[in-house]
């Protein structure tokens, strides 16, 4: 596989952000619409989440080029860089929450703020290690749970370089298995201890599924197609079990398969789209303040109409956004992280 940027992932994860955005508005402002709900419809479209998990491990398997022993440093690197972009987002929530606090007593989300909690926001901490529950800016979350999915992954790869006789990707499938066994069970949501609790349990499964998608693809031709066959027969036979558009279905059978087809068909030349490299991690990060605007200007008076129209328009106001954003302090974020690490 060659190293040509896959800007077909690209499409997907611009797809899955406004996928993203029109769920939590549904979900903030109960707003039903007659045909595709995002949220409280047929399908559970929370789930675009899953597939950002499984982008990025199949993406930092293909990309990583590190040869260091000691696997800290690269989850350092990254740990730095989801910092330079989650902060500013998680700063302003805050103070919108704060604004919120002052004017009517309550809460947004009923997310009660102090400064420990603010504090491990920001430091995006406070989902997966031994915290739960809402962050200053929820989506946060994914990052957090990718920092270690990151950690377990150099580790792995630690081990792989240290101990010849150790394969990683029978390590990455072990993983999954394990994820993948209590992957939205109930008997994981009452436990919350690092590496093992029901954030966790989402997001590792799908990353490494991510990461063996890459090893799949370093196969023969053959051996590809009977991975493709035997992901085939998983859905048919999950299907049966747990239903067609069920959250197994989804994560283990057809985001796989959807990935080896963005991937493996001709990449899009479109050049809209190659330069909106990393706008949906802003567009995910920052279309929480967007929608705590509109409950500031409802609160204070101001009549929002809360329809689909209000809704694409914020999500374009967000994709415009983010993508100035992105040009701006996203590349000048990119240049200082690189520095800042540079041998």
């Amino acid at each position: 596989m060659t190293k040509q940027r896959l800007t077909n992932l690209d499409v997907i994860k611009l797809f899955l952000a406004f996928i993203i955005i029109f769920h939590h508005f549904q979900q903030n402002f109960s707003l039903h619409m007659p045909l595709v709900n995002f949220y409280g419809g047929v399908y559970d479209w929370s789930r675009a989440v899953e597939l950002f998990f499984m982008i990025s491990g199949f993406l930092l398997a293909r990309n990583d080029d590190t040869n260091e022993k000691l696997y800290i440093r690269p989850v350092v690197r990254r740990y730095i860089g989801f910092l330079f972009a989650a902060v500013p987002a998680g700063i302003a929530c805050a103070v919108q929450a704060c604004l919120i606090h002052q004017m009517t007593g309550n809460w947004l989300s009923d997310v009660v703020l102090d400064v420990p909690k603010i504090i491990r926001g920001l430091l995006l901490v406070d989902r997966g290690y031994i915290y739960s529950g809402l962050s200053i800016n929820n989506p946060t979350w994914f990052c957090t749970i990718l920092l270690y999915c990151d950690a377990l992954f150099y580790f792995v790869k630690c081990l792989d370089m240290e101990f010849k006789k150790i394969n990683k990707v029978y390590i990455y499938i072990l993983i999954t298995v394990f994820y993948a066994i209590f992957y939205k069970s109930s008997a994981i949501t009452v436990i919350y201890v690092p590496f093992f609790n029901y954030d966790m349990n989402r997001g590792g499964a799908a990353f490494f599924i991510g990461c063996l998608l890459f090893h799949v693809f370093k196969l023969p031709k053959k051996k590809q197609w009977a991975v493709r066959a035997a992901f085939l027969a998983l859905a048919a036979i999950m299907s049966l079990k747990y239903g067609l558009l069920s959250d197994k279905v989804s994560v283990f059978c057809v985001f796989p398969l959807l990935a080896d087809a963005a991937v493996n068909t001709k990449q899009t030349d479109n050049k809209f789209i190659s330069g909106t490299q990393g706008v949906s991690m802003y567009m995910y990060l920052w279309h929480i303040f967007f929608i705590n605007l509109i409950i500031i200007c409802i609160t204070i008076g101001i009549n929002v109409p809360l329809t689909s129209i209000t809704m694409l328009v914020l999500a374009a106001v967000v994709f415009l956004f983010s993508l100035a954003w992105q040009k701006t302090y996203g590349k000048w974020a990119q240049k200082t992280v690189k520095k800042l690490f540079r041998n």
